[in-house]
């Protein structure tokens, strides 16, 4: 990928003005293969899988939980974009961390 120079450019202008973007699960997202991601903790440790797919001509994204043995995974479930496949499957992992379950738990 071969970022313009403008884009640094508008990015020193948004840092100037105070504007700042949010943190989004997307970030937390590592491309481990092409179409394949893990999202990790805050030490490093994966804790989800999203994979593009095709499913009738359609693409698309399958959500896991991460485990060691492919067996032991469980669907979070399917989306069409990566972003909404991140945001409910970091949604799942907070679920499992807090006793309110997080955003997207209702």
């Amino acid at each position: 990928m071969r970022h313009q120079l403008q884009d640094a450019y508008d990015a020193r202008r948004r840092a100037e003005s105070g504007q700042r973007t949010s943190w989004h699960p997307i970030l937390a997202a590592d491309e481990v293969e092409p179409g394949t991601w893990y999202l990790r903790a805050w030490d490093g440790s994966p804790y989800a899988i999203v994979r593009a797919l095709v499913i009738g001509g359609e693409r698309g994204y399958r959500a896991t939980t991460w485990a060691e043995r492919p067996d032991d995974r469980v669907l979070i479930g399917y989306w069409k974009t990566l972003r909404r496949a991140c945001e409910f499957a970091h949604a799942r992992y907070l679920r499992q961390h807090g006793p309110n379950g997080g955003p997207l738990s209702r």
